[in-house]
């Protein structure tokens, strides 16, 4: 609902929600790794990160589809959608396999979801 509000807002729009939301993720997914690796024992905390990249990540897949529609003219419309939408189903293929890499790369695999957001 915030990501629906500031598309709309004549001062912020479409491109800084979509940068913003994207910046959201990337940057829970960070802290995550991080925390992990230098924090240790808070779960409650990786949960509430967990969520916030979770809300960045869809805000971001949703704002996809509407932003590049006022971009690209209608013959090419669908080919950049198609090229958008390459890095979310990339990233939505690799974060179940993230919860199968052992504890040990754990960071690294949230370090590369991050890069990929």
């Amino acid at each position: 609902l915030i990501a629906w509000r500031t598309a709309d807002h004549p001062s912020i729009g479409r491109r800084w929600t979509l940068c913003g939301a994207y910046m959201l993720s990337a940057v829970g997914l960070l802290t995550m790794a991080l925390l992990r690796n230098f924090g240790g024992g808070y779960p409650i905390a990786f949960s509430a990160l967990t969520i916030i990249s979770k809300c960045g990540a869809a805000a971001a897949f949703q704002l996809s589809y509407i932003y590049p529609t006022e971009l690209f003219p209608a013959a090419i419309r669908t080919l950049a959608l198609g090229v958008g939408n390459v890095p979310g189903r990339l990233a939505g293929i690799l974060a179940p396999q993230a919860a199968n890499v052992p504890s040990l790369w754990l960071e690294l695999s949230l370090g590369v979801l991050a890069l990929l957001v």
